[in-house]
């Protein structure tokens, strides 16, 4: 109980600064402060409830019932009361207990108080059924000892009416404590989420937050609803781990029960173990969205993806990709590229492709290579030039016309087949110096066989 002495700084009343009377400039007055027990009878969570105000003024509002002053009051005469701290949203239960307090003309609460020790709620059934009904003065007493011994007059049936925390919340069984250790600061909600401002002591001291969603259902303490459990990165369901210069215990979900091929298949500097300054998010699903502009992405050394399934790409406009040095591309089975309209590949230096199997290559349009030298079935060998299909057909013409136009001169002597006249002989020779060179493998600036194309025959 406080006395506090205020001096009224406020002129006027309205419904909007409903706390003062409007007492004159600077009158002073006296008031008691008391805080007092109370049940919570029904809570104002948000719009679903029948109470609720149109402008969402009375949200976190609780109809309580004092435990001595309100006894045997009916529910309709009970008052309602304002969070003592409207910047934290942790709303109390049915049959919680609250501390109430009257002052600025208004009933607040505070959070619900510690009854059971557990983290999940903090009922005392029954408590509400022993304050509206007459009892026997001995049976009233018994009760009010039962709650200054920590205990709960009535903890069964909690089926009954009277013995619920909500329209839909239940206390879960399977939710216990975190065990802190010292110098822990731990939030834990009813449901098994939790964040740990704590630290590594094996590491000096060095800070560490750890959030949980959904706690490891495996993890059941031997001891009871009252045992501890500590935060399981591997089983919790959901988790995100911020630690400085501190080693984790992780196990990569590319690894399962044995090592898998790909795990960091590609990855030239494989990690031996997670220490350091880092953030691990683990969960069964992990999703970014970014919804009006970009993902950035950084890394100092290096990005490295493992799957164990599918790793796809999707970009409705262009897709780019930059390699300051090398890139390497392994695929176990089937490679596929389909390109919708251009594919261009642009290589700095050399490009070298090893086929297993067939290589097909299908156009409806041209197919061009274009390059210094070409060279099939070999790398460097020149002894097979490819002849020039133009220059080919020119020559095979041209050498033929100078027979067909010069039949009538060829003769035939009486002693056996006879030299060709000199004029056919000069036409030959001129071909011969058009088109072709005098030996094999010379050089040769001008013919049908190509100096850039070659190939081997066996």
């Amino acid at each position: 109980m406080t006395k506090v002495t205020r001096r009224n700084y406020t002129t006027r009343f309205t419904p909007g600064n409903p706390f003062h009377a409007g007492a004159s400039m600077g009158t002073s007055y006296q008031e008691t402060l008391q805080w007092e027990e109370a049940i919570v009878v029904d809570v104002v969570v948000n719009d679903n409830h029948p109470d609720y105000d149109e402008d969402g003024y009375n949200v976190g509002i609780v109809k309580f019932r004092f435990i001595g002053a309100s006894a045997l009051s009916a529910d309709a005469d009970l008052d309602w009361a304002f969070p003592i701290d409207s910047n934290k949203t942790d709303y109390p239960l049915l049959n919680e207990v609250v501390l109430i307090i009257h002052t600025i003309n208004r009933w607040y609460y505070t959070s619900k108080l510690n009854t059971s020790n557990r983290v999940t709620s903090q009922a005392l059934f029954g408590l509400n059924d022993s304050l509206t009904v007459r009892q026997a003065d001995n049976q009233q007493t018994e009760n009010m000892n039962l709650i200054d011994g920590g205990g709960a007059p009535i903890r069964s049936n909690t089926q009954a009416e009277s013995d619920r925390l909500g329209d839909t919340f239940q206390d879960l069984s399977e939710v216990f404590r975190l065990r802190s250790q010292e110098g822990d600061i731990i939030y834990e909600g009813r449901s098994g989420q939790s964040i740990r401002f704590g630290s590594d002591q094996a590491t000096g001291q060095s800070p560490t937050v750890k959030i949980r969603c959904g706690p490891d259902p495996t993890q059941i303490p031997e001891v009871g609803e009252f045992g501890l459990v500590d935060e399981n990165l591997d089983n919790d369901l959901s988790s995100i781990w911020m630690v400085a210069d501190s080693r984790i215990d992780l196990t990569f979900a590319t690894l399962g029960d044995s090592p898998a091929d790909t795990h960091f298949q590609s990855m030239i500097e494989k990690p031996t173990e997670l220490d350091g300054n880092q953030i691990v998010v683990n969960s069964d699903r992990i999703i970014l969205n970014v919804k009006r502009d970009r993902l950035l992405v950084s890394t100092f050394l290096g990005t490295s993806f493992t799957t164990r399934d599918d790793h796809t790409v999707d970009a409705e406009k262009s897709y780019r990709s930059f390699v300051g040095i090398n890139r390497e591309i392994e695929s176990g089975e089937n490679y596929l590229i389909t390109v919708g309209v251009d594919y261009l590949l642009t290589v700095g230096g050399d490009k070298t492709s090893t086929v297993e199997g067939a290589t097909v290559h299908n156009s409806v349009g041209n197919h061009s290579i274009v390059a210094e030298k070409i060279f099939i079935g070999t790398l460097d060998d020149e002894s097979q030039p490819l002849v020039l299909g133009e220059q080919l057909r020119d020559f095979i013409d041209q050498f033929l016309a100078i027979f067909v136009n010069n039949a009538p001169a060829f003769t035939l002597p009486t002693i056996g087949i006879g030299p060709l006249s000199p004029g056919v002989v000069g036409q030959i020779k001129a071909l011969r110096s058009s088109f072709g060179t005098t030996a094999k493998g010379s050089s040769q600036e001008k013919g049908f066989l190509s100096g850039n194309n070659f190939v081997t025959r066996e």
